[in-house]
């Protein structure tokens, strides 16, 4: 609902939020959050936040 309302940042921290939360089910919400970044240009500065904390959450 987020991404379809323009709320990029909202809709990626909702995920990342998810995934650090709850670690066992991280491929789906992982998985979607790759969908999710194809969608903004790629200088977009929410794009390079989110990237950043997934691979901080990642490892």
């Amino acid at each position: 609902i987020d991404m379809i309302g323009g709320q990029i940042q909202d809709a990626f921290e909702r995920l990342l939020d998810f995934l650090q939360a709850h670690r066992a089910d991280s491929q789906a919400v992982r998985e979607r959050l790759l969908e999710f970044f194809a969608i903004p240009e790629p200088t977009d500065p929410r794009l390079a936040h989110a990237r950043r904390r997934l691979a901080t959450l990642i490892y």
